[in-house]
């Protein structure tokens, strides 16, 4: 790796490229197709001249052994001979390690992807071949090359006993038709909402994941049709896409469903749970249609079911699918209907967002309502207390988000990429020592660790793991280093700093004293606020100062370096 990087480092690429040809390594696994296998991942490579399996007799192997005793695997050999093949424009070598690698691992995106590249746009950058501005037509022979291919691993697992559906191979024929509409003027997207509905049907039902994985299709098949013509004012492509959702939800809706009293076999469980997903599925393809048309809450109402429907059918479900619910003493892990309470919840406040008058609370009180019982169902769900955390931020509710937030057990690097749901609702509720403790956690966890990452990077460069060493100092310089969330810390607590009692962090986090056995000390008296009249206008200038940032302490380096108007850095990364 550290010679071939190195190669890599100094452009070499035809070298690297005829190294990695030499390189011994281990056999690959299973490939779809073969018949000598019989389908049960039995190697098929183990005649390969360049394929080697590690000898360890004991540990003097190990330890008088050169180099890695593990050696160049297959799989990875022809990645890096893809990839370098691919930069240096050989795209017929580059395409046939593509093959040979999804004929192994056909579920592997990445795969996909680089014989797309490899096929299709011929190594050009995607933003060149679909920029808005000066289109590029696709390579029409790799295109259909690549769709052939596609064909050919669905066909092969097809045939394969006992064989499930890898949901790869359907979703790059999207991703050829969305690089068609995307790269070619006049293109229609039919062909695009055909392929994205045979998807939703295959996989709605078994994967979870389904909708994310169609969700970026179905944002380019809308736009694609702005502009267009049809019933309602929604062009007839994006219609047809939501009379296809709404069907598969009112068909597989359980609301009305008995639950009976008797035992469930296994097989209308899975059966059940189908179902929620598909329903769960379409629903999430109504919400995402709708809000990129921007048709307002009467189309929503038009395609999706009710809240009261939508409700019934979640209730159902806690009764429907048999189990033990988490807080009865089941397992952590969450329940099946729980998407259903995020669903209703983003119902909720987009009609807030709609409403022209007050009040506005009634619909995320309910809101708040749902996702307090469904936690109270499932306890161990992030998301949903993350939805609970943003409808609280709404009402204004601090305590209770803050309560939840601490049930999230947001722990080491969370705290960098978590604390954004609730630092600012602490200082706007008022909440200052707490928003102070985070802050200062946020602090605690940058410096410590700057320190681990020296550490451990030097115990890598004297146990010989390098490119281990390079990921730690890259992870510090471009991850941590740069964090906006630790600048929003600092400038956190020097704001919070004249708004909080001193004697508030005492018993907190740094004693073990309890914070009730600590005196209390008036915020008045460490203020000056002493019974005056003017004590009410200098109270309101400490909260009103507290907002503005103007003449702030600098918080990033380069401002102090600044020569020019032109070159001006603000003094606080809240006015970036």
């Amino acid at each position: 790796d550290v010679y071939l990087e190195t190669l890599l480092h100094q452009h070499k690429k035809e070298e690297a490229l005829e190294a990695l040809k030499g390189i011994p390594c281990s056999p690959m696994t299973h490939v779809i197709g073969d018949d000598d296998s019989g389908g049960n991942g039995a190697d098929t490579n183990t005649n390969d001249n360049t394929s080697v399996l590690p000898q360890i007799h004991d540990e003097h192997t190990i330890e008088n052994h050169i180099g890695s005793v593990l050696p160049y695997t297959q799989r990875k050999k022809l990645e890096r001979l893809s990839e370098v093949a691919l930069e240096l424009g050989k795209y017929e070598e580059s395409a046939r390690g593509y093959r040979e690698l999804l004929r192994a691992f056909p579920d592997q995106w990445t795969y996909w992807m680089g014989l797309m590249d490899s096929l299709v746009l011929l190594g050009t950058p995607r933003e060149l071949v679909c920029g808005t501005e000066t289109k590029r037509a696709v390579n029409r022979d790799g295109w259909n090359s690549c769709r052939a291919f596609a064909k050919e691993v669905i066909a092969s697992l097809a045939e394969r006993k006992g064989g499930r559906s890898l949901r790869g191979p359907y979703l790059v024929l999207i991703e050829l038709e969305a690089v068609k509409v995307l790269a070619e003027s006049g293109c229609t997207v039919v062909a695009l909402r055909e392929e994205i509905c045979s998807y939703g049907d295959r996989f709605g039902p078994l994967a979870s994941c389904c909708f994310a994985d169609i969700r970026p299709y179905l944002r380019l098949l809308v736009q694609s049709t702005v502009g267009v013509d049809g019933a309602d004012g929604i062009p007839d492509e994006v219609s047809e896409l939501l009379v296809w959702a709404k069907n598969i939800w009112m068909e597989n809706s359980q609301a009305n469903t008995d639950a009976g009293n008797g035992q469930v076999s296994a097989e209308e469980l899975r059966e059940r749970r189908k179902k929620l997903r598909a329903y769960i599925f379409a629903v999430q393809v109504v919400y995402c249609v709708t809000a990129d048309l921007g048709v307002g809450c009467t189309t929503l109402q038009l395609y999706s079911p009710s809240i009261p429907q939508m409700t019934s059918e979640w209730r159902t479900s806690l009764t429907f699918l048999p189990g033990v619910a988490p807080k009865d003493g089941g397992q952590k892990e969450i329940l099946p209907g729980d998407e259903i309470i995020l669903l209703i919840t983003q119902y909720l406040q987009y009609q807030t967002s709609c409403e022209s008058q007050q009040p506005k609370t009634h619909n995320l009180i309910a809101a708040a309502a749902l996702l307090e019982q469904a936690m109270d169902h499932s306890p161990y769900n992030p998301h949903l207390k993350i939805a609970a955390i943003g409808v609280y931020s709404q009402l204004h509710a601090a305590h209770r988000a803050l309560s939840i937030y601490n049930d999230l057990g947001v722990k080491q690097i969370q705290l960098d990429s978590c604390s954004y749901l609730i630092l600012p609702l602490l200082v706007r509720g008022g909440l200052y020592t707490s928003a102070i403790e985070l802050s200062s956690s946020i602090l605690r966890l940058h410096g410590s660790t700057s320190k681990d990452v020296k550490d451990y990077a030097s115990k890598s460069f004297q146990n010989g793991y390098l490119l281990k060493a390079k990921e730690m100092v890259t992870f510090q310089r471009e991850k941590m280093r740069p964090s906006l969330q630790l600048l929003h810390s600092k400038g956190i607590v020097m704001d919070c700093a004249a708004l909080m009692n001193a004697s508030d962090l005492n018993g907190g986090l740094a004693s073990k004293e309890p914070r009730s056995n600590v005196p209390a000390v008036k915020l008045g008296e460490v203020r000056g606020l002493c019974g005056g009249e003017g004590d009410l206008a200098k109270a309101e200038k400490l909260i009103t100062d507290s907002e503005s940032h103007f003449n702030a302490p600098s918080l990033i380096h380069d401002a102090a370096r600044t020569t020019s108007l032109r070159d001006f850095a603000f003094s606080d990364n809240r006015d970036m």
